[in-house]
């Protein structure tokens, strides 16, 4: 179960990367942590939070959920 949701994860990553919405800096568990210039923050993180809340291609029906925030160092 938890290598699937690896692979969820690293898609979406993959997708934001083709997307050029961000710098991954960091990645840990299922979090991505992006490095993005703060005038295009909330533009950005929209696209990313779509892109991480949409079902990849591969795997129809799976029910994935995701929430972000927009913060200035990482944090809980």
């Amino acid at each position: 179960c938890q290598s699937v949701a690896r692979d969820v994860v690293c898609d979406m990553a993959i997708k934001i990367d083709a997307a050029q919405l961000g710098d991954l800096v960091l990645s840990v568990h299922d979090e991505l942590i992006y490095e993005v210039p703060e005038d295009e923050a909330e533009a950005r993180f929209k696209a990313i939070e779509k892109i991480m809340n949409t079902t990849p291609d591969w795997a129809p029906g799976l029910p994935v959920a995701a929430e972000g925030a927009i913060m200035d160092r990482y944090g809980k």
